[in-house]
């Protein structure tokens, strides 16, 4: 079989529109990633976060709410790069709380006033935001205290 000019030259570019794809390629899916990174968590069931516990889910996270002793902690099942809660009262005022982790990053908490709101307001709104790998997964949602 003899190369013509048209099939010498379709050989030595072919390796360039290789690599050129490949790139363009790359490029597209970092943006297409870039542009969703922010996720919405659902509560797993009822939400008590002072007398028990409460569950937030997407997809492979898990977020574990709970409230001991005047702090608020969260328990992940992967390493969080930062995480922040805020309560929001009847008034609507809010009341924003960084969270502090340890030293594996799974477990955050922060010393606020939980336990006592829900004793004079029986639901408190409650806003979360955990950063993971430049993804920002949030929820908002109400916590109500168990009657017993």
């Amino acid at each position: 079989m003899k190369l013509t000019p048209h099939m010498k030259l379709a050989i030595i570019i072919a390796p360039f529109l290789l690599v050129g794809g490949y790139i363009a390629g790359d490029y597209y899916e970092e943006k297409k990633a870039a542009s969703k990174n922010l996720f919405q968590m659902k509560v797993d069931g009822k939400c008590d976060i002072v007398s028990d516990k409460c569950t937030l889910k997407h997809e492979k996270l898990t977020l574990n709410l709970s409230d001991k002793n005047g702090f608020t902690q969260i328990d992940s099942n992967y390493a969080l790069d930062s995480a922040g809660l805020s309560i929001i009262e009847s008034s609507s005022k809010e009341l924003q709380y960084p969270l502090t982790p340890d030293i594996g990053r799974t477990y955050w908490q922060a010393s606020t006033e939980l336990a006592s709101l829900s004793e004079t307001s029986p639901e408190l709104k409650i806003r979360i935001i955990v950063t993971v790998n430049k993804g920002f997964y949030f929820s908002e949602f109400i916590t109500s205290r168990s009657s017993n």
